[in-house]
């Protein structure tokens, strides 16, 4: 059984994870508080590694495959590339819509 399906990833953290771990929820809850459960019910759904752990399955089915350490990874070096290259992106559109009006 899984930590999520046996309520065991409520255990309380250490004081020095938390006090270590507070700038990655802080940067969490700044990106993703204010979304909708919606937007990120279709941010998480759309990743390789949610895509992957469902194959084969109903829309509508309950899954329990685990997602694979290699998706994810995948996924997170996507969204890094994705960080680094769209700020470029907006910047020429941004430049181009004025060149051509």
């Amino acid at each position: 059984m899984s930590l999520y399906a046996s309520n065991s990833l409520h255990l309380p953290l250490p004081e020095n994870s938390i006090t270590e771990l507070k700038p990655v929820f802080d940067s969490v809850f700044s990106r993703y508080a204010g979304r909708s459960s919606w937007s990120l019910s279709d941010l998480t759904h759309g990743e390789t590694s949610w895509q992957n752990a469902r194959k084969g399955l109903a829309r509508d089915a309950a899954g329990n495959v685990p997602m694979s350490i290699d998706d994810i990874r995948h996924d997170a070096e996507y969204i890094k590339l994705r960080r680094c290259v769209m700020p470029a992106v907006r910047s020429l559109f941004k430049e181009n819509a004025f060149e051509n009006h």
